[in-house]
């Protein structure tokens, strides 16, 4: 028990959870309804490259990232409008990369699927 809610008991080991207690006082309260919020969650990424690390460790950083948000895109595609995953790349810099370690077929298929999921 945190003693700072029950300020007048001087050991919350004393205390038995079980046993009936009498009410000190009573108050009447009035509760307004509670509004409806949607809370959007974003994920983000942001490029700064040599600030928190070397180029290297960014480049992979942001290849990483893009193929994360691929992949969570696949894998929410079915999903119903409004709770599938969206993402963007921030910097073109980072598709680039993306696109220049990938073999050439490789890269046609991935604009090839991504075109045609983007007409959805």
């Amino acid at each position: 028990m945190n003693p700072r809610l029950r300020p007048w008991i001087a050991n919350a080991d004393d205390v038995d959870p079980g046993a009936e207690r009498a009410a000190l006082g009573t108050r009447e309260i009035v509760l307004k309804p509670v509004r409806r919020l949607t809370v959007y969650i974003l994920p983000h990424s942001h490029t700064d490259i040599g600030y928190t690390e070397i180029q290297t460790e960014i480049e992979d950083k942001q290849v990483n990232n893009l193929l994360k948000g691929i992949a969570y895109a696949r894998q929410t595609a079915a999903n119903p409008p409004g709770s599938r995953f969206v993402w963007n790349v921030e910097v073109l810099w980072a598709a680039d990369l993306y696109l220049r370690r990938l073999n050439e077929s490789q890269r046609q298929e991935s604009w090839r699927r991504s075109a045609r999921a983007g007409s959805r």
